[in-house]
């Protein structure tokens, strides 16, 4: 019994630390992404459905539609650089990143939530 305990905690363990692991190296991809303009990187973490919010203009979009705006988005703002400025989590699981996107336009703030490693909700806006 003491055997079966050892084992059952050394894989919940390794989930753990696997997951973990996993949400870093989506969150390193979504940085690359928007330091580079490559709305592809983004785009290939993006959930199903997506709620996409530029400026003041807000839409629950498909996943490659909401690819597509945000390929826009960067044709429009070559990027310039990215920085995270914070990160959080909700007690639901939700985890929030705020960052700045700076472009040859102007300085925006992005807002991406994720849930298991794939991007629920994207908010940029102007500063």
């Amino acid at each position: 019994m003491r055997m079966i305990k050892i084992i059952a905690s050394t894989f919940v363990l390794l989930n753990i630390t696997f997951q973990v692991l996993a949400q870093e190296e989506v969150l390193k991809n979504i940085k690359a992404g928007f330091k580079s303009g490559n709305a592809t990187v983004v785009s290939n973490h993006l959930s199903t459905r997506v709620e996409f919010a530029l400026e003041s203009d807000k839409k629950l979009l498909r996943k490659e539609k909401a690819a597509l705006v945000l390929q826009d988005f960067f044709l429009v703002n070559k990027p310039k650089d990215f920085q995270l400025l914070h990160q959080g989590a909700s007690k639901e699981g939700l985890k929030f990143y705020i960052g700045e996107y700076i472009s040859v336009s102007g300085t925006h703030r992005v807002l991406i939530y994720l849930r298991k490693s794939l991007i629920e909700k994207i908010d940029i806006s102007k500063e």
